[in-house]
């Protein structure tokens, strides 16, 4: 079935989730798609990194410990393996390995919730320059926040986008559906709400962001308690 489906890069994660469906159930057959994301031949830079983002699911849903650390040490050394990296240069190299790397720590946090896992991809999440790499970092921020249930990480956060002056911008109603999904996972701290509100200068982004927030809640308290996506939010 899986080979029929032309765009490999789009092939990993559905690998990924297969074999942990199958190796739920106790069949065997979940072992030929490990294998299939263990093979690196013919495939491109990107769709190895990919890969391992796909083995990182699989790997923290069963808790592997040793083979998510050994897939942190293959991230490490990405820019003097890839094949890429001689054409277009270690530097590129390392950003997209970086990239991957912090979606990697906080997808193996979110899946196994060891600390270790948080920490990484905070200190990894410190080396996306706002200047430079704006849009990565909004949508790491969002990622960021959409999953941890620290209320001492979250505020950290809500202070740096205050210094950036991206609260009191237009792009805090972009963050507004993933505030409303921290805002559960802290137990419903008021604190949140409060915190941005009073920061949010311009009465038309004020509205706006409340509105998302407020569909955006109803959305994730509905999927939550039925325990599956709602399909029109």
């Amino acid at each position: 079935m899986l080979a029929e489906v032309g765009d490999e890069t789009e092939l990993f994660m559905d690998t990924a989730v297969i074999a942990i469906a199958l190796r739920s159930i106790g069949d065997e057959r979940y072992k030929d798609y490990v294998k299939r994301l263990m093979k690196n031949e013919g495939l491109t830079d990107e769709m190895i990194l990919m890969k391992m983002y796909a083995l990182t699911r699989y790997y923290a849903t069963f808790n592997e410990k040793d083979n998510l650390e050994q897939l942190f040490i293959s991230l490490t050394f990405a820019p003097v393996t890839l094949k890429g990296a001689r054409k277009r240069g270690i530097r590129e190299i390392r950003e997209k390995a970086r990239d991957t790397m912090v979606l990697v720590s906080l997808l193996a946090y979110v899946l196994t919730k060891d600390d270790k896992y948080l920490n990484k991809t905070l200190d990894l999440y410190r080396t996306v320059d706002w200047e430079d790499e704006f849009d990565f970092k909004l949508d790491l921020v969002h990622n960021i926040l959409i999953s941890v249930d620290k209320p001492e990480v979250v505020f950290s956060i809500l202070q740096q986008l205050e210094e950036k002056k991206i609260i009191e911008s237009e792009f805090i109603v972009f963050l507004a559906p993933g505030l409303s999904a921290t805002y559960l996972n802290i137990g419903k701290d008021d604190k949140l709400i409060e915190y941005t509100l009073k920061r949010i200068r311009d009465y038309g982004t004020k509205i706006l962001f409340i509105e998302k927030f407020i569909e955006n809640l109803a959305c994730e308290q509905l999927s939550r308690k039925f325990n599956v996506p709602v399909g029109f939010c």
